[in-house]
């Protein structure tokens, strides 16, 4: 899809750390205040203040490759109640909702989650991945995203 490949945070995936760094400065995010998370062969940079996290798989080089980047609108002690003024990726905005992201992307090539799972709707294509504030699939077109993930395939 035209819309994901276009992407410039779309195109920060799989490049080195240093390159996101330069990217992220120039949208005013700086990588100095992340909280760091190991985990296996994985680094996840949290950036609270900004809503994002980034994670790195380090290669067999020792260099730190961006697998994916998290983008929040939640509310919880961990990220602050507003995302801000920063751009989304594929043209998403922070008052899409569950009908607006499937007109934008069509059906889902998954969906799960809901009140049997116990857990907030998801779905996903080909290079995204969002959840939906709410575990009934009646409600959940009308609910806006919690969170969204872009990776590569």
């Amino acid at each position: 899809m035209e819309v994901f490949v276009s992407d410039p945070w779309f195109g920060l995936l799989a490049k080195p750390k240093q390159k996101i760094e330069e990217f992220l400065l120039l949208k005013n995010v700086d990588f100095k205040n992340a909280v760091i998370r190991r985990v296996g062969d994985g680094i996840t940079y949290i950036l609270k203040n900004d809503n994002l996290s980034f994670l790195f798989i380090v290669n067999e080089e020792g260099m730190e490759l961006l697998d994916s980047i998290d983008f929040y609108r939640c509310r919880s002690a961990y990220f602050v109640d507003d995302i801000g003024d920063l751009p989304l990726p594929f043209n998403i905005s922070k008052d899409d909702t569950g009908a607006s992201l499937v007109a934008k992307f069509g059906e889902p090539l998954q969906k799960g989650g809901g009140f049997k799972e116990k857990i907030n709707i998801w779905l996903r294509w080909e290079f995204l991945q969002v959840e939906i504030d709410n575990k009934s699939w009646e409600q959940g077109k009308d609910a806006k995203w919690v969170s969204l993930t872009i990776f590569k395939g």
